[in-house]
């Protein structure tokens, strides 16, 4: 996630990047921990059930992100969806 977000140019956007082996729950968890932050002030951006159900397990808004390997998700229509970033 880092080299990622390195490469992409935007690592400045963020206080901490989490990746493997830490899972996305204990990352969700240590996060709201850390950082003092209640979960109804959190957004998790996803494109997999996995994400949403990370959200939801942790109370935490949601916003999904499709694109074309997830186009047969069905997303509740209570949940945002965006194609890319330049939607929010």
């Amino acid at each position: 996630m880092v080299d990622i977000c390195k490469k992409l140019n935007i690592s400045n956007y963020f206080n901490k990047i989490y990746g493997s082996p830490t899972s996305k729950s204990d990352a969700i968890k240590v996060s709201i921990e850390d950082y003092e932050i209640l979960p109804q002030k959190c957004i998790i951006f996803g494109d997999a059930m996995a994400d949403l159900k990370e959200a939801k397990e942790n109370n935490i808004n949601f916003i999904f992100r499709r694109h074309k390997h997830n186009q047969n998700l069905k997303i509740d229509s209570k949940i945002l969806v965006i194609d890319n970033f330049t939607q929010i």
